[in-house]
């Protein structure tokens, strides 16, 4: 099984003399970013409808089962519309604040989500209940595949630490197995270089 410590055996990340421009902290701060970067890559999703008969009425669900090469994992995420709605307002509404300071990044990620072909609130008829939920399914899907991509982006967090934010709602939504990812991290952060 492949660890996140090949990465620090790039020429990339070896640590030069002490506040070089890759000393030891910066190394680790490298590799923590490439960590936090690349776990959003590496991801298949297969999406589907689930009618849930609740107690007041019925709705549907989107059961994302979500497998991650990265992590060796496999996991299923449901959620309503309503919370892909509120995960695209939320993400925008992030990434517009700092925009609107003149982040580029920011302003380029924003501009990405903000024209992605998201499913409407439309009020479900009754007769085409079925070929809504059909027209809806795949562009949800793609939407949190879209987003995973732009997050994903080489070198995003190292020009806008703002990024991580919405890179964690995102794994929050996706409901990440962040424990493991944490785990990568510590052990990084307690690494001890030898010249």
């Amino acid at each position: 099984m492949a660890t996140h410590a090949s990465y620090a055996m790039s020429e990339e990340y070896v640590p030069q003399h002490q506040g070089g421009k890759y000393s030891a902290t910066n190394a680790k701060k490298r590799l923590v970013r490439k960590i936090q970067q690349d776990s959003l890559k590496q991801l298949s999703l297969a999406t589907q409808a689930v009618l849930v008969r609740s107690p007041t009425e019925p709705y549907h669900s989107y059961h994302m089962t979500i497998t991650s090469e990265y992590y060796k994992q496999k996991w299923i995420a449901c959620h309503r519309y309503s919370d892909f709605y509120r995960l695209r307002k939320t993400v925008l509404e992030v990434l517009s604040v700092h925009a609107r300071m003149g982040c580029p990044v920011c302003q380029t990620v924003h501009a990405q989500v903000k024209k992605f072909d998201f499913p409407p609130r439309d009020i479900f008829r009754r007769g085409e209940l079925d070929k809504q939920v059909a027209m809806r399914l795949p562009m949800l899907e793609d939407f949190v595949v879209a987003l995973c991509q732009y997050l994903s982006t080489e070198g995003l967090l190292v020009h806008c630490r703002n990024i991580l934010t919405v890179q964690n709602k995102m794994k929050d939504f996706m409901q990440f197995p962040l424990a493991h990812e944490e785990q990568h991290i510590r052990a990084i952060r307690s690494l001890t270089y030898v010249r």
